[in-house]
């Protein structure tokens, strides 16, 4: 039969594919040892995206907030910032501590950030001087600038050049060019920027 002569020959090669591409974590199993159809083989991990958790204090929840801005400091790369945003914050304090337990995603494009790692990290908040965020379809292009739309009054919009700076999940850290408590257009601003090519800014309907 073709079992027995496959058999004579001797082991059968097969490839094996990964599901997805990443980091072999674990491997379980060695050259030549037999295996059956279910036995795990080996552990990949998808590493273009890590986690960092911390610890929040009471004291400090009320600033941080699902989707909000995340700076991290690695001690194997001491000199570098990765940026992520929050993606969960328990819904309980740990009694002994009174401190949350967050959650947040960092873009790690080269895998050069690997789990274990210890980090100190910071969170970006529209409260801090200098820490601004803005959606970041607020932004648009104007000869060159990034620009946002800052309503003057409901019918009037000042165009403003800014500087950006980190940017995570849909909001972008404004450097310069914006003052806390100033309101921007968000949706809508393509509109804006549309008639101020045109030469017709001045009146706008999107808030």
């Amino acid at each position: 039969s073709a079992r027995a002569a496959a058999t004579a020959r001797g082991p059968v090669q097969v490839p094996v594919r990964a599901p997805l591409a990443g980091l072999v974590t674990e491997l379980d199993a060695s050259v030549g040892e037999a295996v059956g159809a279910e036995a795990n083989l080996m552990t990949v991990v998808d590493l273009s995206e890590v986690y960092v958790e911390a610890d929040i204090p009471e004291r400090d929840l009320v600033r941080i907030e699902q989707g909000q801005m995340v700076r991290a400091r690695m001690r194997a790369y001491p000199d570098e910032v990765f940026v992520g945003a929050v993606v969960s914050i328990s819904g309980e304090l740990d009694p002994q501590t009174r401190a949350a337990h967050v959650r947040a995603r960092l873009a790690n494009p080269r895998w050069r950030l690997r789990p274990g790692m210890f980090a100190a990290v910071g969170f970006v908040t529209n409260r801090a001087v200098g820490a601004l965020t803005v959606p970041a379809e607020a932004v648009q292009e104007v000869e060159g600038q990034q620009v946002v739309f800052v309503q003057r009054s409901p019918e009037q919009y000042e165009l403003r050049p800014v500087t950006l700076g980190a940017s995570a999940e849909n909001r972008v850290e404004v450097v310069s060019g914006l003052k806390p408590g100033e309101v921007v257009v968000s949706t809508g601003s393509y509109l804006l920027k549309s008639q101020r090519l045109k030469g017709e800014l001045g009146h706008g309907h999107a808030h």
